[in-house]
């Protein structure tokens, strides 16, 4: 059941969401967190909306896409917390959880990234046969 309610999740997020007010919405959200801060997984998720919506088949690479999205939620959470990290008691603990956790969600953002260039030119060289 878990692995099939993913799936389900994953190309609702890739094929209803993505385009509509939710997709804008939840690109306003992580905005506000990438202007003081690296903006280059919001960039790659851009770039993947993209192609995902120019395809007629995006169910392809919705896994990729929403694991994508994740870690660029991790990375906008992850931020916040090492913003405030003087609020807590242990302040250099929090900057270095958020340091491991944004090198984490960035390498693993990148390696979602590039399944879905991977899938992206897969399917235009079988187009173009």
């Amino acid at each position: 059941i878990y692995e099939g309610a993913n799936g389900i999740h994953e190309r609702m997020l890739a094929t209803r969401l993505l385009g509509g007010p939710a997709g804008a919405a939840f690109e306003r959200f992580i905005e506000n967190a990438v202007l003081a801060g690296d903006g280059t997984l919001l960039d790659h998720w851009r770039h993947a909306r993209d192609l995902m919506q120019e395809d007629g088949d995006a169910t392809v690479r919705a896994h990729h896409f929403a694991t994508l999205t994740s870690h660029l939620v991790l990375s906008h959470l992850w931020t916040r917390m090492q913003a405030r990290a003087d609020a807590h008691p242990d302040p250099d603990r929090i900057r270095r959880l958020a340091s491991a956790a944004l090198n984490e969600a960035r390498i693993l953002g990148e390696a979602a990234y590039g399944f879905i260039l991977s899938a992206s030119a897969r399917a235009s060289a079988r187009a173009a046969v």
